[in-house]
């Protein structure tokens, strides 16, 4: 009896250690349901984003504002830059027929010096007029010099012949170091069969580039190019420029990145923004191989578009020169046609 009374005791304590661990079952948890967005929420919502694109079309307007007052600015200061252009030139051809003029009498006055020496001395009588007393040299006028900031070298000169034949070969020397040079070429007159000396406008960028950007087939270009193109050719120019330069960061190395550096000179142009134009195309000359439109380079093409930039700036001298380069160099492409007409065009003027 005591035994059995053992065992059923020992039996209820397993038991309930084993339902001690026995696994417990969780409960799930009820999902949280999202609140739909109110009407008022909605209407508030669209009414901030509306706010926030007024802004930003603002700030566009104030962005477009500026650039056309930039470029009104910059076009005033071609404009001055041409008027004190001119009257340097006025100011050296007066210059040079004061000097001829002075050149002309030092050139006389010797010869009477050196007769008077040989005459031997006369008595002055009272009733004689008086000698007239010998002039005075003048001496160093001075020199007038273009700013540092100008393009042109050359200098106007009021020296003597002699001191300004030393300061000569020192101006020469200088002006190797400038960016831009103005030199001359001899042209001959039809009619009166005399020559004359035409000064031509020498750009350094229009030189083959010493280190250029070596170009090469980039997978996946080609299909970004002529998307810009599309919008090129569709006349949309703000967003050609956008998607042209994103060629060039992304692409820099691919066979297209000149032509797209050019299609943002063009678009530019197109613009009116003839500043970021020119830099624009002085890139395609400075970085890039130079080559004929025929093996798929933009060089004559932007050469021919800087000389219609100065054309525009009424700098004849500098645009002829342009011109003359791409016909000289690029006698076969369509540049070089064009080219011709625009000389035609400004000789018949």
């Amino acid at each position: 009896m005591i035994a059995a009374i053992a065992s059923l005791s020992l039996l209820s304590v397993y038991g309930c250690s084993l339902m001690g661990t026995a696994p417990v079952k969780k409960k799930s948890l009820p999902e949280k349901k999202i609140a739909p967005i109110s009407e008022p929420q909605l209407k508030a919502i669209q009414a901030e984003r509306k706010q926030l694109l007024e802004r930003v079309e603002l700030v566009e307007k104030q962005l477009q504002q500026n650039q056309i007052e930039h470029e009104g600015r910059l076009k005033d200061m071609d404009r001055t830059i041409l008027l004190l252009e001119k009257n340097i030139l006025e100011i050296k051809g007066s210059v040079r027929e004061i000097s001829r003029k002075k050149v002309d009498k030092k050139k006389g006055e010797p010869k009477k010096v050196r007769d008077q020496s040989v005459k031997k001395p006369t008595a002055i009588s009272p009733s004689s007029p008086p000698l007239p007393s010998p002039k005075k040299n003048s001496g160093t006028v001075g020199e007038i010099r273009t700013p540092e900031t100008s393009k042109a070298i050359e200098t106007v000169s009021l020296l003597n012949p002699a001191r300004a034949n030393k300061k000569s070969s020192r101006k020469s020397d200088n002006s190797k170091n400038k960016k831009f040079q103005i030199v001359g070429i001899d042209t001959k007159d039809k009619k009166n069969g005399s020559t004359t000396t035409r000064p031509v406008w020498e750009d350094p960028d229009l030189n083959e580039p010493l280190s250029p950007i070596q170009l090469k087939v980039v997978s996946g270009a080609k299909r970004r190019y002529q998307q810009a193109f599309k919008i090129y050719s569709s006349r949309n120019y703000a967003e050609s420029i956008k998607q042209f330069n994103r060629f060039v960061a992304d692409f820099s190395s691919d066979q297209d990145a000149d032509n797209s550096q050019f299609w943002i000179g063009q678009s530019h142009f197109q613009l009116g923004n003839y500043l970021q134009a020119e830099r624009a195309f002085r890139k395609v000359l400075k970085n890039y191989t130079h080559g004929s439109t025929r093996k798929g380079y933009k060089t004559p093409d932007a050469m021919l578009m800087l000389g219609r930039i100065y054309l525009i700036r009424k700098k004849p001298i500098k645009a002829r020169s342009y011109f003359n380069r791409v016909v000289q160099q690029y006698p076969d492409s369509r540049s070089a046609v064009k080219a011709k007409k625009e000389i035609q065009a400004m000789d018949s003027f």
